[in-house]
């Protein structure tokens, strides 16, 4: 083995680091979505004491390096947990029409911003009754399929009043 091979071999241990940096970055380097749900929240307006109703408290925080936009937030409905477990969803999917705090969707969400999405817990249980598993999903821009988080909390243990 002489100079010019070992050049070449060190040159090719270079570029296949270097292919693998870039890579690494292309992944990495998109939205990245965080997503909390939880059931059973109540609002609490400034102003007028509004009456004390349950709700789906959802909140997206971007924390990857790029912008996107939430198209749509949901539910997938499971009637029991093995049905999760093997990812059996019911047929219908469930869409959040509109937000309790005014925001409404499409809704842009760049870097390092989050989106809190409220809805009614109350109608929720009327479409779907005491399923037994719910889980929220969020469409967004930059991919074409939606990011998944289980609804904590569901179903509540009593209905609100």
């Amino acid at each position: 083995m002489d100079t010019s091979d070992a050049l070449a071999s060190i040159a090719v241990l270079i570029s296949l680091f270097s292919l693998g940096v870039s890579i690494h970055a292309v992944l990495r380097d998109k939205p990245l979505l965080s997503i909390t749900a939880r059931s059973g929240m109540v609002l609490i307006t400034p102003g007028e004491p509004v009456p004390e109703t349950r709700n789906i408290g959802i909140t997206i925080y971007n924390r990857g390096l790029r912008p996107t936009t939430i198209l749509n937030i949901g539910f997938k409905v499971y009637s029991s947990r093995i049905h999760y477990l093997m990812g059996l969803a019911q047929k219908e999917e469930l869409l959040i029409p509109n937000n309790l705090l005014g925001e409404q969707l499409p809704a842009a969400l760049s870097t390092g911003d989050y989106l809190q999405y409220h809805a009614s817990q109350e109608r929720l249980l009327e479409k779907v009754g005491q399923k037994v598993i719910l889980v929220v999903q969020v469409h967004h821009s930059f991919s074409p399929h939606p990011e998944f988080k289980k609804l904590e909390g569901w179903p509540p243990e009593n209905k609100p009043h």
